[in-house]
């Protein structure tokens, strides 16, 4: 029988140590790192499982190996809103720029031109430290090619 007991600072050490060594010097993954960790302090605490994966979180975190959650808020609507990743924000304003709100080719646009004032745009707003957010996809937010009932036709 094995007697649940918090986990020791000598593992905790050695825990870090193993993370810290494989990330700088040996140059390996954050996930194998982390699994060779995992491995040493599961083999020494077997029932504390939870607290190793939060010990590892923790460490991570104070080696600045952990990326933060993207901020989120709330919409007017109440629903969460999520960071917009800057390659998005440029495939939109790129297809802004080329299409027309019924989604008919401009015939002033090209696509080279577009895409180029689409990253200049996008650079400009990433650069003055602006975060831009929108609400997640829905499944009745993507695109109907004809509006058939019974018939899906969904635009790939």
């Amino acid at each position: 029988m094995t007697i649940d007991r918090p986990i020791d600072q000598d593992t905790l050490y050695r825990m870090r140590e193993i993370i810290r060594i494989r990330l700088t010097m040996e140059g390996r993954t954050i996930e194998v790192a982390c699994a060779e960790a995992r491995g040493f302090g599961g083999a020494r605490h077997p029932n504390a499982l939870a607290e190793i994966e939060a010990a590892i979180t923790s460490i991570l975190q104070d080696l600045g190996a952990l990326e933060p959650a993207p901020p989120t808020a709330s919409g007017k609507d109440g629903v969460t809103m999520v960071a917009v990743e800057w390659s998005a924000l440029t495939e939109a304003l790129s297809y802004a720029m080329r299409f027309d709100e019924r989604g008919k080719r401009r015939s002033t646009a090209s696509e080279f031109m577009a895409a180029m004032a689409a990253g200049e745009m996008t650079r400009r707003i990433e650069a003055t430290g602006f975060v831009l957010m929108r609400r997640p996809r829905q499944v009745e937010d993507v695109p109907w090619k004809y509006d058939v009932p019974g018939v899906s036709n969904r635009v790939k």
